[in-house]
């Protein structure tokens, strides 16, 4: 269920910046980047909170490909559908 939220997440932010900025080149890297980050700000800086052992290497495998997947899903998606592709500003 948290990798499809984290999926249709990244989706969601890379179409709306694609459809109405058309920053593909922020769309991108932009939802992987800000999820390692969390996952690296949760593990490192904020207080623990106990129970275990950490996941994070695993949280950052399988988590960062699967928002990457959804970004690019995203650009294609905005790229697709946007009424004026043919023009020079778009992807």
């Amino acid at each position: 269920m948290g990798l499809l939220l984290l999926f249709v997440a990244s989706f969601l932010v890379a179409f709306a910046l694609q459809w109405f900025k058309r920053w593909w080149w922020l769309a991108a890297p932009l939802s992987s980047i800000s999820f390692a980050a969390l996952i690296l700000l949760d593990e490192f800086v904020l207080p623990y909170r106990g129970g275990g052992a950490s996941m994070w290497p695993i949280a950052l495998l399988f988590g960062v490909p699967t928002a990457v997947a959804g970004s690019l899903f995203g650009l294609f998606f905005a790229w697709l559908f946007q009424p004026d592709r043919d023009s020079n500003n778009a992807l």
